[in-house]
């Protein structure tokens, strides 16, 4: 492997090409494996312990970024600071298990599952690995999902109706304390001034600034429908089992 290949641009990625396909499969196999190891091997403690271990791996990708940036010459306060919705969901995620914090969970739970998810299958990456930038790609958006996955099945944290409304709020607020720093900057954290690039969920909406408002009906739907998905899912478990006839695994407390 040539060094420059870790550090140089290459505008190479392709979506969904082989690399694009396999990086997915190893991630939810990766994430099959921790959250089984979460939800019916590892003890309360040993939950906590490599929830916390995964979440300071993914924000340490998330802050070598900006300092590769630095030792090379190309970092810009414009683009390379943590402050778009999935960068900050490492730093969220930490203190969410350092905390054991069910709320803070529930509220960044349909920011994952709304934003970051989708991430996965919409890149807005550039770079094939071993590009750093491709690394903290990867391992932060699928790693952040598997934390908010992990809440809910290994540490059994349920959603409530009221967190929807939390969450949004929680998003919002954190919206217009970004959006003046944009405008002072010329950055676009939080995609508050313009698109993100490429095909996205922002694709089918209306030009800035009509997809803000726009967004706020998306968020409402998104996070509604997040809500029923996974408020059913122990419905269809039970439904698997008695179709199956599987024995039933009692869910802890």
């Amino acid at each position: 492997m040539e060094l420059e290949s870790f550090y140089i641009d290459g505008h190479s990625f392709v979506r969904f090409g082989l690399e694009h396909i396999q990086v997915l499969l190893f991630c939810a196999l990766f994430g099959y494996w921790f959250i089984s190891r979460g939800s019916s091997v590892w003890d309360e403690g040993q939950k906590i312990k490599y929830a916390l271990r995964l979440s300071a791996v993914l924000m340490f990708l998330q802050l070598f970024k900006p300092l590769i940036r630095l030792v090379i010459g190309n970092y810009s306060h414009q683009t390379d600071l943590p402050f778009h919705l999935c960068s900050l969901m490492p730093f969220a995620m930490f203190y969410i298990y350092s905390n054991g914090s069910r709320r803070w969970w529930a509220i960044f739970f349909f920011w994952i599952m709304a934003g970051t998810f989708q991430a996965l299958f919409t890149p807005s990456l550039t770079d094939n690995l071993p590009h750093y930038e491709a690394f903290r790609y990867w391992g932060v958006h699928a790693g952040v999902v598997i934390l908010a996955l992990y809440g809910y099945f290994a540490m059994n944290w349920r959603l409530k109706p009221m967190d929807i409304l939390y969450s949004g709020l929680a998003m919002n607020a954190t919206a217009l304390i970004i959006y003046p720093y944009n405008c002072l900057t010329n950055s676009n954290y939080f995609y508050l001034n313009a698109k993100p690039p490429g095909t996205t969920l922002y694709t089918a909406l209306p030009e800035w600034p009509w997809y803000i408002l726009s967004l706020e009906l998306v968020i409402v739907i998104l996070f509604s429908l997040i809500f029923f998905l996974f408020q059913s899912l122990p419905y269809f478990k039970k439904v698997i089992v008695a179709m199956f006839n599987l024995p039933a695994r009692r869910s802890q407390s």
